[in-house]
């Protein structure tokens, strides 16, 4: 299969799963980016020049382990790896399909960030530039968009186990009927 037919096959496979996994995602991005969101925006209402040095490295100690926790999750709840594991399981998954995972998710964030901004400049618009503005476009954005980001990632990771050592599971376009 050529190049362009795989990223078409990909992107065909992202969307139809999202959209038929929409509901339940939304909920659980609803239920994850709300109140992430909250504390985002709690975040932007700091002033910082009121902080001293210890509480700014104590809020980006926060930030960074939340951050490492959150990007390494996905391969290590999938396999089971420590953090260190995962990384050096992503890099030997993407050998070979590096231009493919580059083209499917880079245009997602890109496209992401930038509907994001400009749902955030509509809701800041309309809201006015205020706590609740900030909230509102935060956990909008974030929970239509990264369900988004996530499916891909999740695919892509099935599909490369998949094509590497033909052990991952299939995935499915829709959850199973109970």
């Amino acid at each position: 299969m050529s190049f362009g037919r795989r990223l078409a096959a990909t992107y065909a496979d992202i969307w139809r799963t999202y959209w038929g996994w929409m509901p339940s995602l939304l909920i659980f991005a609803g239920l994850v980016f709300v109140p992430l969101s909250l504390l985002d925006a709690l975040s932007l209402q700091i002033d910082v020049d009121s902080l001293d040095l210890t509480s700014g490295i104590k809020i980006a100690a926060l930030v960074l382990a939340v951050g490492a926790v959150t990007m390494t999750r996905l391969l290590i709840e999938i396999e089971e790896r420590s953090a260190v594991g995962a990384l050096r399981r992503s890099v030997q998954l993407v050998r070979g399909s590096f231009w493919l995972v580059l083209w499917v998710l880079l245009p997602i964030e890109i496209l992401g960030d930038a509907i994001g901004g400009g749902l955030a400049g509509l809701v800041h618009r309309e809201l006015g530039d205020t706590f609740l503005a900030s909230w509102l476009a935060e956990a909008i954005a974030n929970s239509f968009l990264s369900p988004i980001f996530a499916v891909a990632a999740v695919l892509l990771t099935v599909e490369l186990i998949a094509r590497n050592e033909g052990t991952a599971p299939p995935p499915h376009a829709a959850p199973a009927p109970a």
